[in-house]
């Protein structure tokens, strides 16, 4: 064989070119090229392109053999304005042969996956506007599977004021606290699933909008937060489960724009409240105490339910009925089953302290930081309050960080079942049962060695 026989080309200043082949006396020959290209501060990239060809044996004979494989592969980054760029990576193989025939590496013998992402973004300076496009490609060398998102656009808005003006540090009126958000998606997943005769393409398309809308007023002794969030997806398909002739369950994909709508909301509310002591202990100044007490309520609607229609029933083979949504299995999911309603308790504690240095100078640090927390499920039919959750942590020195986090659980325990029952512990004179408790210690020292 000659092997590697290549030529280099500085065509100028920005691009350059290489070529290279390989000769097998038995019948491999292998090509291979590089194109590279930059320009600074505006784009840069490389184009590799590879081809393998084995011919082994004459027409005729048994054990002959054929391999004709190729590679192209593109990385490319570019910025168009300051706000705007074009980046990524795309690889296209005719199969794992390909690396299992041109290359030692062990990388590539052992790659199984072969991934292409490609992304423009883009958005605009001193509004809340975004936006991205991208091409995701992942094959399966094994398989020879593909999966491919394309198109994928997205377009945000984030929080947004819409009616408050210039602040100048006057009192600002309650409309002004009032924000929106916005993200829109476009999404199309193609699968090509390989098969002995012919691949199966599946193609997965929607489109979802999400909208949300708060209000954060500030008082002088508390914050409010009340919020709605609103989701609505647009689909093309969507399935249907039924009996056939012969009893058997079938799934059935129909072509339809559908539109799937639902949505949660919820209020939270805080304060806090702050201690401060002045022992005169040693060098120390004063210890502050840090109480942020918080409850939080949120509701989403059970849109399983038949008034809503996105779920469907079957019977199962006892004659039993089994709920399922007519939009499973696509790209953005389904409304959520199960209504969900629940308040939330949480309580923190912050802890610092001041130490003198000198005349002039004072310390600052934290002593330790515990905050703990439960919640209660109002659509839960038993069992309602949640684990007592805490966690904790501290700093001794510059060298030593502890921390760690323990659940309680407020119900009894039946051993029998292996489970909890709805019954609490107080009522044999507990309040509460360790469940889970952990815990972690750092340090580092710096040693002070250079180079």
């Amino acid at each position: 064989y000659f092997a590697n026989a290549g030529y280099f080309w500085a065509i100028n200043d920005y691009i350059d070119l290489a070529l290279k082949g390989t000769v097998f006396t038995k019948g491999r020959y292998d090509f291979s090229t590089r194109f590279r290209y930059a320009k600074k501060y505006l784009y840069d990239g490389t184009f590799e392109a590879g081809y393998s060809l084995i011919n082994k044996g004459e027409e005729k004979d048994p054990d002959k053999f054929s391999s004709n494989q190729w590679i192209l592969s593109l990385n490319h980054n570019q910025k168009f304005t300051p706000t705007s760029s074009l980046t990524g990576n795309l690889t296209f193989v005719s199969g794992k042969s390909y690396y299992d025939n041109s290359t030692n590496a062990l990388p590539d013998l052992l790659r199984q996956n072969v991934v292409s992402n490609l992304t423009f973004s883009k958005y605009w300076e001193e509004t809340p506007y975004s936006f991205s496009a991208n091409y995701y490609r992942d094959q399966n060398l094994q398989t020879g599977d593909l999966n491919e998102r394309f198109p994928s656009v997205s377009f945000n808005i984030s929080e947004t004021y819409p009616f408050r003006k210039d602040y100048t540090g006057g009192e600002q009126k309650l409309y002004e606290f009032f924000s929106y958000s916005y993200n829109g998606t476009l999404l199309n997943n193609r699968t090509k699933i390989a098969g002995q005769n012919n691949d199966e393409i599946r193609s997965n398309l929607g489109v979802m909008n999400r909208v949300g809308l708060n209000f954060a007023p500030t008082f002088k002794y508390f914050n409010i937060r009340p919020y709605f969030n609103y989701t609505e997806i647009w689909y093309n398909k969507y399935i249907t489960k039924e009996r056939d002739a012969n009893d058997s369950l079938v799934t059935v994909e129909n072509d339809a724009y559908k539109a799937v709508r639902y949505f949660n909301m919820g209020i939270s509310l805080n304060t806090k409240l702050i201690g401060i002591f002045n022992p005169k202990v040693l060098n120390i100044t004063g210890i502050k105490h840090t109480l942020t007490p918080s409850v939080s309520y949120n509701f989403t609607p059970d849109f399983s339910s038949p008034g809503w229609g996105y779920y469907g029933t079957y019977e199962d083979d006892f004659g039993n009925p089994v709920k399922y949504s007519y939009y499973d299995g696509r790209v953005f999911g389904t409304a959520p089953a199960n209504e969900q309603q629940s308040i939330a308790f949480t309580l923190g504690n912050l802890f610092e302290m001041k130490t003198k240095a000198n005349d002039t100078t004072e310390n600052k640090f934290q002593l330790f930081n515990i905050n703990a927390g439960v919640n209660y499920n109002f659509a839960a039919d038993s069992l309602k309050w949640s684990e007592i959750f805490t966690d904790f942590r501290t700093q001794i020195g510059s060298f030593l960080n502890i921390g760690g986090n323990a659940t309680f659980n407020l119900y009894k325990f039946d051993s029998q079942k292996q489970t909890r029952i709805n019954e609490f512990l107080i009522s044999d004179g507990k309040l509460a049962q360790l469940s889970t408790f952990n815990i972690n210690v750092s340090t580092s020292y710096n040693f002070g060695f250079s180079t």
